[in-house]
């Protein structure tokens, strides 16, 4: 989930699931990346040839819709710890191509609670309808 956006437990079931539906086809190593309605999915370089069978794509793309996202997306780098970090001022990859961060809730002007991702990687609970970490 990237830096700022809110974490509910609705996002990390569907990462949850669509990584376990990965694991369960095989892949040892799969991370799931949510971006809102898209699963941005990673694995190794070696095993990125998966994806070019039709109907592989095709299983893949319906369980990443049942896990609740709208599209999967290969990410064609392949798997990178920290792929997050890029797009983040001052980490790994910086701001030059990566995922652009979102304002925290906070400052969109959304009051309610919940948690929220920051870019020291730490979750961030927000109170009730005051705005402020807790």
């Amino acid at each position: 989930i990237p830096y700022g956006e809110r974490i509910t437990e609705e996002k990390l079931k569907a990462v949850y699931d669509a990584e376990i539906f990965l694991k369960s086809r095989g892949f040892r190593q799969v991370r799931v990346r949510h971006h809102g309605d898209v699963a941005r999915i990673e694995v190794p370089p070696e095993d990125r040839k998966r994806f070019f069978d039709g109907d592989f794509m095709d299983e893949v793309n319906e369980a990443v819709r049942d896990c609740g996202f709208a599209f999967a997306a290969l990410d064609l780098g392949g798997y990178r710890m920290g792929s997050l970090n890029d797009g983040v001022s001052g980490k790994a990859g910086g701001s030059a191509g990566g995922v652009q961060d979102k304002a925290p809730a906070a400052a969109s002007g959304e009051a309610s609670g919940g948690v929220q991702a920051t870019a020291s990687g730490a979750a961030s609970v927000k109170g009730e309808g005051d705005g402020r970490d807790e």
